[in-house]
């Protein structure tokens, strides 16, 4: 037999006992995983603390909660059939979104084109049936206990803040030494864990809200953080949102703390708000001073290109809504925009939620959304007015509502988990709301009254 020969059958005998026990370690590893996500309130959590990650592959971004989601849906499943008498009903304005969306939309776009186009069957059709998914599985879950609502709230809170902790450590590193430069995009923007910086600063701007909400709220023990440190935690957090340079969810973060205020008590409010707003500009300066200096982040903050080219792209898009009476009642069609920007060299799509529901669904899409909207904050707002166990996650939902709300304006954001998230929670805690027991449910009524 030749040397080298021998050689490779002695290194695969040397590798056989590696390969078993990686094998068995990787066996393992699944085998309790899958005995972890089994219970659903462990999945859920699951989910949710790994929202924040994201991965891009080609054309579509998917999130590490992904994975947890096809056990979050059995798990649903099994409680949905378990509890047949008290399980919450499918909101009907979400049904009909769905439907219009993919037989209107597909088939505008289908007769427009003469072809489905992949983007609109990878990344719109594909992504609404991911996000209404972890709707459902969502909803059914927390709607089985009230406690599993706030649960899944200091999840949400904690998982936002701890990677977003980790990712400003990677951006300082990034610019002292060179380490962990993917937390940053275009060499300024933090973006975190998310492939871009606008999504990272929805995703950090409601986690903050909620922080703020429970810290100046009747329940601040959810959050699991003495008062002082969920403080600074939402100093961190709001500092993130900064770094990202995102206009609109600057803008959009202001609206929440804003619609905070007026549900809040304003001492407690401007007690806690005031310091913490400070300490979070105090870390922003020290980074931007650790990292690129002042003077290159006022020039990006104070950029109109990115505005620029957006608003173009917007007119664009209004201007194809507008080309014939057809395509002012039915739309353009889902993903029409995207391939027939490639006749001026566009690559991007429409930066305003409610424009393009609008241009590509018609005016029943986007009415759709506005009921969906509409609904969630006229539920919101009942839960927050009543002195119960929820009342400060239907605060914190109705503010961070409004957060979106304004960013919607200048981003797509009908596909950002959070988003749909805090939708469930608004829906589980107004089942939970119908489902207390009697005598509660008239206490209830009298402090609607009083309220009202």
């Amino acid at each position: 037999m030749p040397d080298s020969l021998e050689q490779y059958l002695n290194f695969i005998r040397l590798l056989a006992p590696v390969k078993i026990g990686l094998a068995a370690l990787s066996i393992v590893i699944v085998c309790a995983l899958a005995a972890w996500v089994s219970k659903p309130s462990r999945c859920l959590a699951a989910w949710i603390a790994t929202i924040g990650i994201q991965v891009s592959l080609g054309e579509v971004r998917l999130a590490l909660a992904d994975l947890f989601l096809i056990p979050l849906l059995m798990c649903a499943v099994s409680i949905w059939f378990r509890r047949s008498r008290a399980r919450p009903v499918f909101p009907i304005a979400i049904a009909g979104f769905a439907v219009v969306f993919f037989v209107c939309g597909n088939t505008i776009a289908a007769f427009t084109l003469g072809k489905m186009p992949r983007w609109t069957l990878v990344n719109k059709d594909l992504g609404l049936i991911l996000m209404l998914s972890c709707f459902w599985a969502a909803l059914v879950v927390c709607a089985t206990d009230a406690n599993l609502i706030h649960s899944s709230v200091r999840t949400f809170v904690l998982s936002a803040s701890i990677l977003n902790l980790i990712g400003l450590l990677f951006w300082v590193t990034s610019k002292t030494a060179g380490f962990g430069s993917f937390v940053v995009y275009e060499g300024l923007r933090y973006v975190g864990f998310m492939q871009d910086p606008n999504a990272w600063c929805g995703y950090l701007g409601i986690a903050a809200i909620f922080q703020l909400c429970f810290l100046i709220g009747r329940t601040p023990h959810v959050i699991g953080l003495p008062r002082w440190l969920q403080g600074i935690n939402m100093a961190q957090l709001i500092a993130g949102c900064m770094l990202t340079l995102s206009r609109s969810g600057a803008f959009a973060l202001g609206a929440g703390m804003i619609c905070s205020l007026v549900m809040a008590r304003k001492g407690r409010f401007y007690l806690y708000l005031i310091p913490t707003v400070g300490l979070a500009a105090l870390a922003v300066a020290w980074l931007i001073k650790t990292g690129t200096g002042m003077e290159t982040y006022e020039s990006q903050a104070t950029s109109t290109r990115t505005l620029e080219a957006r608003m173009d792209y917007n007119a664009r898009g209004l201007d194809m809504y507008l080309e014939s009476t057809r395509t002012m009642f039915t739309g353009i069609g889902i993903g029409t925009f995207m391939e027939r920007s490639t006749e001026w060299g566009g690559t991007d799509q429409i930066h305003n939620t409610f424009l393009w529901l609008l241009v590509e669904g018609g005016p029943a899409l986007l009415l759709f959304l506005l009921v969906i909207i509409w609904r969630a904050h006229s539920r919101a707002l009942a839960i927050s007015r009543l002195r119960w166990l929820l009342c400060d996650t239907g605060t914190s939902c109705w503010c961070a509502l409004m957060f979106c709300t304004v960013w919607f304006v200048a981003i797509e954001g009908m596909y950002q988990r959070q988003f749909w998230l805090m939708l469930a929670l608004i829906e589980a805690s107004y089942f939970q709301l119908r489902m207390a027991p009697i005598g509660q449910q008239e206490a209830i009524q009298h402090e609607r009254s009083r309220c009202s």
